[in-house]
């Protein structure tokens, strides 16, 4: 009974102790974050909108799928490599990559964001694979944690602290036939690799700089039991892990070739990859579609020649496809596309687009684009950098182009030019882009930000220069103008005043200027200005005399980065009218000190400097 009794007493606390070891097991058994970005998953290959591709992903890996469809573009269609099931992380890094997008884990959900974005505070496993990093920093457990690893087989690394390499692929310990010369995975035919640590890099960080074997042919060799013989397996570059032993953890190494051998044979690039569903076929002729050689199935075919009498309609084109009408092609153009009246693309466009009125692309456009009336290119996302677009290299039209991607080279239309950004020149009657690094050539320009130049009689930057100025001289009383571009060229407009007198005298001024960096309290400046005189005797508006200045300034700052600044400027002014019956005597600038009196026949001219002094804010 005594027994009976103790047992029943102790019974609670062996509950206890049974509760809390189950739970400790549990804990060291529940997966890491990186194994939701290792949930399988097996997606329809082919060309698919993005939020379709990111909406089946996580239904089959159960992983909340987190981003913002205006910055990612998710209309936009990716395409999805056939093949079994993968990680949830390799499939997002092959989808997004391509795209400029990031992801990583918080909370148990993926996010995603764009590469121009700094990373979310507080998010982990950015843009892995998907494969378990082992958290044990022994090298002798590393090493057994791979089937058939050697214990205490130690890697050479001359003046690096690594010693042992493992490869999460198959849980390989990396080899090599000569240890004397060390190695950071066998890349070479029983040839080593050192490893070499990055200058300046933070420790832990160690990066695989491989010394070139003198075999020629490039393997991998894993050691899969001690008695088995080695197996030659190609080891991904990313996926090598070492152990640092002064930091005392497991490190990523990556494994970079110095060269390529002269023997090893390049592979011919690949060519694009035709969606599910669709076909090739090299020529198909048509007289409008359905009524031709493919029938109803063009729609679901690329084609390398296509020639259509009148219109034409199909799923893509790599190669020539020319057009009575018109030309409508579903996904995208890889070629020359040539048409009566319309090209019309759903997808991008490589290489020439030739319209007599219009090329419409739904997407980015790296071609050269010919219109009688309008080019229209739809864009990228807006957090794609222009790196992944280079743009159109030469834009014309007859009216207008209107591009929501980049142009680097020549966008030129009488009418207006737009685009995202650009770099090389831009030349129209209205330009308007939100980056330019060139020149902008049009009466009216505008954008956000230029580096370069936009000459025209109006120049809108949103982050340039924007000043205004006012200052009273001997020959104009009263002057105000307003300076509009960029410090290296900026346009001005101006209008200037003389109230005193039996008759109001009033002027209007356009010009160009450039103004230097400050230095110290001063700023000094240049500028060109030709002002029409107007309310003179003479009242005939073909025959307005004109006033040229020419005025370096100098300004002093009140206070150091302030706008408002006194402004003292000699200046050098040329007078010129034409000597008519009406104005036979033009008294205009005859009481300043003249350099040049100049009465003719038909004209007068005088010059004379002077001398201004003015606010500018």
């Amino acid at each position: 009974m005594q027994l009976v009794y103790r047992w029943v007493r102790c019974s609670p606390y062996l509950c206890f102790l049974a509760w809390l070891a189950t739970g400790l097991v549990r804990a060291q058994s529940a997966p890491g974050p990186v194994s939701v970005l290792a949930q399988p998953v097996r997606l329809p290959a082919g060309w698919a909108p993005l939020a379709q591709v990111l909406a089946e992903a996580s239904r089959q890996s159960g992983v909340p799928i987190s981003y913002s469809s205006t910055r990612l573009g998710t209309t936009r269609r990716v395409y999805v490599p056939p093949g079994p099931a993968r990680p949830l992380g390799a499939i997002l890094h092959d989808v997004l990559s391509p795209q400029q997008v990031s992801y990583g884990l918080i909370s148990g959900q993926v996010v995603l964001w764009t590469d121009r974005k700094t990373t979310p505070p507080g998010v982990t496993n950015v843009n892995e694979y998907g494969t378990p990093v082992p958290k044990t920093a022994n090298p002798a457990a590393l090493a057994a944690a791979a089937p058939g690893a050697v214990p205490g087989q130690q890697v050479r690394a001359g003046a690096s602290s690594l010693k042992k390499v493992v490869s999460p692929v198959g849980g390989a310990v990396v080899s090599s036939t000569a240890p004397s010369l060390g190695t950071a995975g066998a890349a070479a035919t029983g040839k080593p690799f050192a490893l070499k640590r990055l200058a300046g890099g933070p420790r832990g960080n160690a990066v695989a700089r491989p010394q070139m074997a003198e075999q020629p042919q490039l393997r991998a060799t894993a050691s899969a039991s001690a008695s088995s013989p080695a197996r030659a397996k190609l080891l991904p570059p990313h996926q090598l892990l070492a152990v640092d032993s002064l930091a005392g953890r497991p490190v990523r190494a990556i494994l970079l070739p110095a060269a390529l051998p002269a023997s090893l044979a390049l592979a011919a690039p690949a060519p694009a990859p035709v969606a599910a569903g669709h076909r090739r076929r090299f020529a198909q002729v048509s007289l409008v579609y359905p009524l031709g050689t493919n029938g109803l199935a063009n729609a679901r075919t690329v084609n390398q020649v296509s020639v259509n009498a009148l219109v034409g309609y199909a799923a893509g084109v790599e190669g020539v496809e020319i057009g009575g009408l018109m030309n409508v092609v579903r996904d995208s153009v890889h070629g020359a596309q040539v048409a009566g009246l319309l090209n019309l693309t759903g997808g991008a466009v490589r290489g020439v687009q030739v319209a007599g009125l219009a090329n419409v692309v739904r997407d980015d456009a790296r071609a050269v684009q010919l219109a009688g009336l309008v080019n229209i290119v739809g864009g990228r996302p807006a957090g794609a950098p222009s790196a992944t677009a280079p743009g159109s290299p030469l834009q014309l039209a007859g009216v207008a182009n209107l591009t929501g991607t980049d142009v680097r080279g020549l966008q030129a239309a009488p009418l207006l030019n737009r685009a995202r950004r650009v770099r090389g020149v831009q030349f129209g009657l209205v330009n308007i882009a939100h980056h330019v690094r060139g020149v902008q050539l049009a009466l009216i320009n505008i954008a956000d930000s230029v580096e370069g130049a936009p000459v025209g009689f109006i120049n809108i930057v949103r982050h340039g220069y924007w000043r205004g100025e006012v200052w009273a001289s001997e020959t104009l009383p009263l002057n105000a103008v307003l300076k509009m571009g960029v410090r290296r060229y900026y346009s001005v407009l101006g209008i200037s005043a003389q109230p005193f007198g039996n008759r109001l005298q009033w002027a209007l001024c356009s010009g160009i200027g450039t103004v230097g960096r400050p230095h110290g309290r001063f700023i000094f400046s240049l500028d060109i200005l030709q002002w029409g005189l107007a309310g003179s005797k003479n009242d005939d508006p073909d025959d307005v005399p004109g006033l040229l200045q020419v005025r370096p300034a100098v300004a002093w700052q009140f206070e150091r980065e302030s706008h408002l600044q006194l402004v003292i400027s000699p200046t050098f002014n040329l007078a010129v009218a034409n000597r008519t019956a009406v104005q036979p005597d033009w008294d205009f600038g005859a009481n300043q000190l003249l350099i040049i009196n100049s009465v003719g026949a038909e004209t007068i001219t005088r010059l004379w400097p002077g001398l201004q002094l003015g606010l500018r804010f």
